[in-house]
């Protein structure tokens, strides 16, 4: 497979460094590939509750789905934009950094979209 290699350029911060050690790719680990949506999803999905599904649809949008039923479907939360047309992360506008960053830190999504059903129920 010949894949792309990440632009020399690049700068690692600590977060694209802990995207890395989630990936299931060992080319993206060691640094040797660029991260891609896959990447992103995979180190959300051990960065947030257990309940939660990290998703992302044809159209980019990166989305938290609880595990949570309700009447009208499963409550989610979209929380970035992954510009399709460019495969790799720092191919991307910053604005998808910020909206991750919160999620470096750990974040109790899940907890919080509790509380968001609790209130739209009453």
């Amino acid at each position: 497979m010949n894949q792309e290699r990440p632009q020399k350029d690049t700068i690692e911060t600590p977060l694209t460094i802990d995207i890395r050690t989630c990936s299931y790719n060992p080319e993206v680990r060691a640094g040797k590939a660029p991260i891609t949506a896959f990447d992103v999803l995979q180190w959300l999905h051990a960065n947030t509750d257990s309940g939660i599904t990290p998703n992302i649809t044809a159209d980019g949008s990166i989305c938290l789905i609880t595990l949570l039923k309700f009447s009208n479907g499963f409550l989610y939360e979209k929380i970035a934009q992954w510009d399709i047309r460019y495969p790799y992360l720092d191919q991307q506008p910053i604005s998808l950094i910020k909206a991750l960053a919160p999620y470096y830190q750990f974040t109790n999504f899940l907890e919080k979209m509790q509380l968001i059903s609790i209130a739209f129920n009453k």
